[in-house]
């Protein structure tokens, strides 16, 4: 098996989103503590297109960030090794938005960890269609423990 078949099927093992809110659904690659590259492959038919914007149909932006926020808790999980916790998006600062995506699109999520200080951890993600810049932000998660049983 090769390493991204290997990473993606690490998905529902490391992050706790769900469908319809798992949002990125394969892994390129990842560095321990440095990097990782996701997609989230947008269906056509994706039910946010029925009211964002149905004559001119475009990606939520809130969504490419929540795109890239995952990519960015599945390197943390990955990179801790464990499973007792997930990181909470805790703020999301100089989000841009170059381009709009359209239904369809492969959006390609590159991570970068930029300073740890447990429980907070700071990233930077760029967000590419067709290795087009379409996103970038700057993003904090804060790492939340399992409730003791």
């Amino acid at each position: 098996m090769d390493e991204s078949t290997r990473l993606t099927r690490l998905i529902p093992e490391m992050l706790p989103h769900r469908d319809p809110f798992l949002l990125i659904d394969q892994v390129e690659s990842l560095t321990v503590w440095k990097q990782c590259v996701a997609y989230n492959h947008i269906a056509v038919d994706d039910e946010v297109f029925r009211g964002h914007f149905p004559d001119q149909p475009i990606y939520p932006g809130v969504l490419i960030l929540e795109s890239l926020a995952q990519s960015a808790g599945f390197l943390l999980q990955v990179s801790r090794g464990a499973t007792d916790g997930y990181g909470v998006l805790s703020s999301v600062d100089k989000a841009r938005f170059i381009k709009p995506v359209a239904p369809g699109s492969v959006l390609r999520c590159q991570v970068s960890l930029v300073h740890k200080k447990p429980p907070f951890f700071f990233s930077y993600g760029e967000a590419f269609v067709d290795d087009i810049l379409v996103a970038r932000s700057k993003l904090s998660a804060y790492f939340h423990l399992h409730a003791s049983s």
